[in-house]
């Protein structure tokens, strides 16, 4: 194993602890906007518009719009003929008729009682009547209805408006005007004219005249609505990890014991031995123990610092013969435990230690129950890294690699049923079933066995959490 560690490191595959765990924590947050993204209206509304932009349609209208050309359109041929119209020189008279003052004047005139007195004075000055009256003496005629009729129609033949009239309607222009309306033209220039001079004629020109003519459309609105969205953050997460299944883990478990070690917890840990509690209230030694358990020895502030000194200490050791007496030790040491607070049965344990071997010193952050067996040690060190099981039957040492000793690293434990895995820094180490039908509490602890060459060792702990299904 600590060959295959080797190759295993010396290839980079072995991430340094530091990194590991900034990739863990980066992981959680990224987890944490990944669940915000999922539950999101972005991400509906992302998914809508990634729907439709990818579609055929969408692509296939986007082409359609970015290739128009204003000479291939029907407002093209529209203002074209609007144009040749106006070319049209009779219609030009036509238009410039209707549009004259005179026009307006001859209609007037046209509908006015004097013309229709002096057109029907004409009729009877043509009339056989007044041909006949004409013939009559001088004296004689000046009596008659006819004079005074012919008196009136000279009369009125010379007003300024029947001489208008007279000479508009015998004008060429006139002549023109009253052609053309005979015509389909004046129609079809009214039709084209309304056309070429609406809102939306001069809309459509100028959007198929515009190179940039997409950025007009609603179709620019969502593409640009979709972009924005794919750059928003939890977007972003989402769309990282969601084909992915770096996040299986987090979605299967749930974090139901932690601690950073900032203080001391009293509802996580107790600083004395259990069973012990009801009676003196007070940690011991085990027989061949040389320490004593004090709780000057656990120190809480960037982490848990567990120091064991040679220094002279007084404390309780269980005798087999005598039960818990007091003695005392050449040596002081710290313990916790989480008894009574949580208990494990199966999930995942971690946690960043910085653990020394030494002969002599056995160090372990383990699970077990009140009797000590069974014992199951997430790590532990003695003159060297090893992870201790102990079940009812037989005592098992696992030799981890040594490339972390006095190092931090982060070393985890995962449980499935009989089934247990070691890893460190995400790379498994061991493998092996155990039989385990009870839940297990959590030891920090170090004991000294022998004499110790150094003064002072310290096992540390940053952090340690535990997740369960």
């Amino acid at each position: 194993m600590s060959f295959r560690f080797f190759l295993l490191k010396l290839t980079g595959k072995v991430p340094a602890t530091e990194k590991l765990e900034q990739q863990q924590k980066e992981l959680i947050k990224d987890f944490q906007l990944y669940t915000e993204a999922e539950k999101s209206d972005d991400l509906i509304r992302y998914k809508e518009l990634n729907e439709i932009i990818n579609s055929d349609k969408f692509k296939s209208e986007k082409r359609r719009i970015e290739r128009l050309k204003y000479k291939n359109s029907e407002e093209f041929k529209q203002e074209k003929e609007y144009k040749r119209l106006l070319k049209n020189k009779k219609l030009q008279i036509y238009l410039q008729v209707e549009a004259g003052n005179d026009y307006k004047r001859f209609h007037h005139v046209e509908t006015s009682d004097e013309l229709a007195r002096f057109n029907a004075l004409s009729r009877f000055i043509q009339s056989d009547e007044y041909k006949k009256a004409k013939k009559l003496k001088s004296e004689e005629f000046k009596e008659t209805e006819a004079f005074k009729n012919h008196e009136e129609w000279s009369t009125l033949s010379k007003k300024s408006d029947i001489t208008f009239y007279q000479n508009f309607v015998k004008s060429k222009e006139f002549k023109i005007h009253e052609e053309v309306s005979k015509t389909s033209l004046p129609e079809q220039w009214e039709k084209i004219n309304i056309q070429i001079n609406s809102e939306e004629f001069k809309a459509a020109k100028s959007f198929l005249l515009n190179k940039k003519r997409f950025e007009e459309t609603e179709l620019h609105k969502q593409l640009t609505e979709f972009n924005a969205l794919k750059n928003n953050e939890l977007i972003q997460v989402f769309l990282k990890y969601e084909k992915g299944n770096l996040f299986d883990e987090l979605k299967s478990y749930q974090v139901k014991f932690e601690d950073q070690f900032s203080q001391l917890d009293s509802s996580k840990w107790n600083t004395i031995h259990l069973n012990t509690q009801s009676t003196f209230a007070d940690s011991y030694s085990q027989p061949n123990d040389l320490q004593a358990y004090t709780a000057q020895n656990t120190k809480f502030s960037d982490g848990l610092v567990l120091s064991v000194k040679k220094e002279t200490a007084e404390g309780f050791q269980w005798n087999p013969q005598m039960g818990f007496v007091k003695n005392q030790f050449n040596y002081s040491s710290g313990q916790i435990n989480s008894a009574s607070h949580f208990e494990f049965t199966d999930g995942i344990i971690e946690a960043k230690v910085n653990i020394n071997a030494a002969s002599g010193l056995s160090q372990a952050i383990y699970l077990s129950s009140l009797t000590g067996t069974p014992h199951i040690e997430l790590i532990g060190a003695d003159k060297g890294l090893r992870a201790l099981t102990h079940d009812s039957k037989e005592m098992k040492r696992v030799a981890f690699p040594q490339w972390f000793n006095g190092q931090w690293a982060i070393y985890r434990l995962e449980k499935n049923g009989n089934e247990l895995v070691w890893k460190v820094n995400g790379v498994e180490v061991h493998r092996e079933n155990i039989t385990l039908n009870e839940p297990l509490f959590i030891n920090i602890a170090a004991s000294v066995q022998k004499e110790l060459n150094a003064s002072q060792h310290q096992l540390k702990v940053q952090w340690l959490r535990v997740l369960e299904k």
